[in-house]
C-alpha cells in the first residue's frame, strides 16, 4: 500500500475505533442533547429583544458551538486519557501517524455534532414558529462537510498545544470561548470591534458561517440591496422626507419577522410594517379611485417627476 492509502486507512480504522468507544462512553455526544436548549435560550433572547432578523445567526450559532465544542473535547480526551495510561509517547512511536490517528478520531465525531444545527432549525420551527427556508440546501451541505473536516485537521493541529502542556484541559478550556466569540457563531463579525472582525476573518469558523448565514437569509439580503439602491436613486428633497416619516412596508414580503427591524438597523431611519400589509394596497387603490378628483394633482406631480 502507498503512504496515502496507509494514511487513508489509518484514517477510518481510527475514527471506527472513536464510534465504539463514543457508544459506550457517549460522553462527547452530550452536545447533541444540550444543543436544543441552547437554541431555546437564544432563540428566547432574540424574541425578547426584538432581534427576530438575528434568528438564522443564532440556530447557526448553536451548531457551529457544537462542532467546535465537540472537536477540541475528542482531541483534549484522547491526549489526556493516553497521557494518564501512559501510552502517548507509545502512540508517537507507533508505526501509524499519531496526527491521522486523532484526527480520524476527531472527525466522525464533529460530523454527528453537526446535527446541532438540524435541531435548532426544528426548535425555531415547532416552538417558535420561525421558518427559516433553506433556499440553497446543496451549497449548506457542501459547506457544512467542509467545516467538518476543516474543524476536525484545525483541532488536530492545536492537540500539539495539549501534548506539549502538562494539563489538557487547561488548554481546552482557553481554546474554546474565544473562539466562539472569534468565529461569529451567536452574532455576525459585524458587531464586533474593528481590529477584532480582522483577527476573525483568519479562523475558518467565520468563513463557515457567514456562507451559511447567507445561505438561509438572502432573501432578506437581497431586499435590503434592493431598498438601499433605491434610496442611492431617489431625489435628496424625497429622500429627507423619507428620513422624517420613515419607510411603510406593505405587501407578503412586508410579513418576513423581523424584516422591519433589520432595515431600520441598516438604513439608520424610521421603518414601520403597514396595519394590514397584504391588503393594504389593494384598499389604498380602491380609495384613491373613488375619490380620483382629490388625488389628480398629487398623481400629476408624480408623474412630472418620473418625466424630470
Amino acid at each position: 500500500m502507498t503512504g496515502s492509502a496507509n494514511h487513508m486507512a489509518t484514517f477510518f480504522a481510527a475514527g471506527a475505533v472513536q464510534i465504539r468507544t463514543s457508544l459506550r462512553a457517549p460522553e462527547h455526544l452530550v452536545v447533541i442533547f444540550l444543543a436544543p436548549w441552547f437554541s431555546v435560550v437564544f432563540l428566547s433572547m432574540v424574541r425578547a429583544t426584538g432581534r427576530e432578523d438575528l434568528a438564522a445567526a443564532m440556530v447557526l450559532g448553536t451548531g457551529l458551538i457544537g462542532i467546535w465544542f465537540v472537536a477540541v473535547n475528542v482531541a483534549a480526551g484522547a491526549i489526556h486519557n493516553d497521557r494518564i495510561m501512559g501510552t502517548l509517547e507509545m502512540s508517537f512511536a507507533a508505526p501509524a501517524n499519531y496526527a491521522v490517528v486523532l484526527c480520524g478520531r476527531i472527525a466522525p465525531i464533529v460530523g454527528l455534532g453537526a446535527l446541532a444545527i438540524p435541531e435548532g432549525w426544528l426548535v425555531a420551527k415547532v416552538l417558535f414558529d420561525v421558518d427559516m427556508p433553506l433556499r440553497h440546501p446543496i451549497l449548506i451541505v457542501a459547506t457544512l462537510a467542509v467545516t467538518v473536516f476543516a474543524t476536525a485537521g484545525t483541532a488536530t493541529l492545536l492537540a500539539s498545544l495539549m501534548v506539549l502542556s502538562r494539563n489538557t484541559r487547561i488548554v481546552q478550556g482557553n481554546l474554546e470561548y474565544p473562539f466562539y466569540l472569534l468565529a461569529g457563531t451567536v452574532f455576525p463579525l459585524a458587531q464586533l470591534p474593528e481590529p477584532l472582525r480582522a483577527v476573525a476573518r483568519v479562523f475558518y469558523l467565520s468563513w463557515s458561517s457567514e456562507l451559511l448565514r447567507d445561505a438561509i437569509s438572502q432573501p432578506v439580503n437581497t431586499i435590503i440591496e434592493l431598498v438601499k439602491n433605491s434610496i442611492e436613486e431617489t431625489p435628496p428633497e424625497l429622500v429627507a422626507d423619507i428620513m422624517e416619516h420613515g419607510i411603510t412596508l406593505a405587501g407578503g414580503g412586508a410579513l418576513l419577522m423581523g424584516l422591519d427591524r433589520r432595515l431600520q438597523s441598516e438604513l439608520r431611519m424610521p421603518v414601520q410594517r403597514a396595519e394590514d400589509p397584504l391588503t393594504c394596497v389593494a384598499r389604498g387603490t380602491g380609495r384613491v379611485a373613488e375619490s380620483l378628483h382629490l388625488y389628480q394633482r398629487a398623481l400629476a406631480g408624480g408623474q412630472e417627476l418620473r418625466r424630470g
